[in-house]
């Protein structure tokens, strides 16, 4: 059974209806997860069975991890870091706007010193919360371990080689959250390229009774 305050589903019954739409179904954040990951670990097999899965979502100003046994979750924290601070720096060195600087992120033509100045230390900040995550994580548990491998959602998972210094850093495999991967959508996957792991609670979510 899960509750929630009224307000806050009229806020978001609000939002779907200045759409134009009718909102008919009020979904669970967590078990929407749940079955995105079912979809992106599928590809994974028996391999992750019994193992202790982290999933990191890098969100605009928060760094949500929940810590997966077996498809189910078994630890959630919020951690106040997030995409919006290499967007400030970008804003502060290269643009006016916060538009210009969103979009001076997702451009491939970059401005002299991008990568070197703001980008590295991003990733590498992103590496150290996701360190300090998993250390929250293992100091609540009763073995007192990590996690057996890491996976990345949200806007900053998109970032080139954040993957790699992220696992540098932990020690722990690390691999984006693509829920296209292993699936029919492949040319999908493709298509939108590092973008993949934004659509990962959108597809938990068109997952519901699916199974």
């Amino acid at each position: 059974m899960s509750a929630c305050r009224r307000e806050i589903v009229e806020d978001y019954a609000g939002v779907v209806a200045s759409a134009g739409l009718q909102p008919v179904i009020i979904d669970v954040d967590s078990f929407a997860v749940e079955r995105a990951y079912s979809l992106v670990t599928k590809a994974f097999g028996e391999s992750i069975q019994g193992k202790v899965i982290g999933l990191l979502d890098y969100g605009d100003t928060t760094t949500h991890l929940d810590v997966f046994v077996d498809g189910k979750i078994v630890y959630s924290r919020d951690h106040a870091f997030g995409g919006r601070i290499l967007t400030e720096n970008i804003r502060t060195r290269f643009a006016n706007s916060h538009e210009e600087a969103e979009a001076i992120k997702l451009a491939s033509d970059l401005p002299e010193n991008y990568v070197a100045d703001l980008l590295e230390p991003f990733k590498a900040s992103m590496a150290q919360e996701a360190n300090r995550a998993i250390e929250f994580f293992a100091s609540s548990s009763r073995s007192n371990e990590g996690v057996d491998a890491i996976f990345l959602t949200g806007g900053c998972a998109a970032i080139d080689g954040a993957t790699d210094v992220i696992q540098q850093v932990t020690g722990f495999d690390t691999f984006v959250a693509n829920p296209f991967a292993g699936s029919e959508s492949r040319r999908k996957s493709a298509a939108l390229g590092r973008q993949t792991p934004l659509f990962f609670k959108a597809c938990g979510l068109a997952m519901r009774g699916t199974g």
